[in-house]
């Protein structure tokens, strides 16, 4: 079964992380059939030298280039249009891919073909090497879709979905923190069906990654987030107060303190 690889690249990636990343994907058991990245806006020369070296190891690599920075959101959206396949899989340009993360979501796939987007757990870890712990999910069904309504149900990151799904819903929503959360209750509004696997398919970055949530911006997004999420019909009005109370109750601690929450909480 064929699919593609997306990723977008900015001019503030670490080139390292990102070329890490890119091997993740290439020493695959299952290697992709294309990988599509897009550039969003001017990059670095560093990070131009990484994607000409990989390039260099993967016979389909199509870089798309785009002239100013966007976003991540309509990065994902270009990139998603300049995938070849139906299949296509998210992969973010600091995070590693565990060896057999596609070979068990194609064969998830092959199993049954009714599921419109697998995930499955991934795991942090610091730049030093140190591991925050695990973010399990429910497997699908009624479990995940209650799970979803006061958290995201699918690892972005780690997820591989059918392209036609997601454009069927108007791809990502113009967003910075929320995008895929966003997508995912628009895909459940549509009676989409999502599926978690147990393994490990993901190893997420992310002392930086997490330390630039506790923003007024995010707050922001988090509380159109929740509205969002009533008005597509996922949660009632006292859930989404709720939510909203307990993400801003959060967000206010300082990010050192919001950092150990993260670690000895949400990932305990």
């Amino acid at each position: 079964m064929k699919f593609s690889v997306l990723m977008t690249v900015y001019v503030n990636d670490n080139p390292v992380y990102l070329y890490k990343a890119l091997l993740s994907i290439i020493k695959q058991t299952l290697i992709p059939t294309e990988i599509v990245i897009v550039k969003d806006g001017i990059v670095t020369d560093s990070i131009l030298k990484v994607l000409e070296k990989v390039k260099t190891k993967h016979d389909n690599v199509k870089i798309i280039s785009l002239k100013e920075n966007k976003g991540q959101s309509e990065a994902l959206n270009q990139g998603l249009l300049n995938c070849s396949y139906d299949l296509v899989a998210r992969m973010d340009s600091d995070d590693i891919s565990t060896k057999k993360r596609f070979e068990l979501q194609i064969d998830a796939f092959n199993k049954d073909y009714s599921i419109d987007a697998v995930s499955g757990t991934s795991e942090d870890f610091s730049s030093d090497g140190k591991k925050y712990g695990k973010r399990e999910l429910p497997t699908g069904g009624k479990k995940l879709y209650q799970f979803s309504k006061k958290r995201s149900p699918l690892n972005h990151g780690a997820v591989m979905y059918k392209k036609e799904k997601v454009l069927a819903v108007g791809g990502y929503k113009k967003f910075i923190q929320v995008q895929d959360y966003i997508l995912w209750a628009d895909m459940l509004a549509n009676n989409c069906k999502f599926y978690n696997l147990k393994e490990i398919l993901l190893k997420v970055r992310v002392d930086d990654k997490y330390s630039r949530k506790g923003t007024k911006n995010y707050i922001k997004e988090e509380i159109l987030l929740q509205k969002y999420l009533h008005k597509k019909g996922l949660i009632n009005r006292l859930v989404m107060y709720m939510n909203i109370l307990m993400k801003i109750g959060v967000r206010i601690f300082p990010k050192k303190i919001l950092f150990y929450i993260y670690k000895k909480v949400l990932r305990s």
